[in-house]
């Protein structure tokens, strides 16, 4: 089961309560109440992809050197 933004918020309407990702916050409604869950600590891996079988361009190439910074910032221990 895949659970979306939209089907969270749905899901909160009929049971209560939802654990959502934060960006969820942008579309809960004025009358939901929104608590950070900070214990225990929550993670996910992401990647960045593109395309194979081509140079990247020096806008992709600024921009993945700019990404890797940010993440380096800020999980140093964990930064490729």
């Amino acid at each position: 089961m895949t659970l979306t933004r939209d089907s969270g918020i749905r899901l909160l309407t009929g049971l209560g309560i939802a654990v959502l990702p934060t960006y969820a916050r942008a579309v809960a409604p004025a009358s939901v109440l929104v608590r950070p869950l900070t214990e225990p600590s929550i993670s996910r891996d992401i990647v960045m992809i593109r395309l194979g079988g081509r140079a990247a361009s020096p806008a992709l190439s600024a921009f993945e050197g700019l990404l890797r910074r940010f993440v380096r910032q800020l999980a140093p221990s964990e930064a490729g």
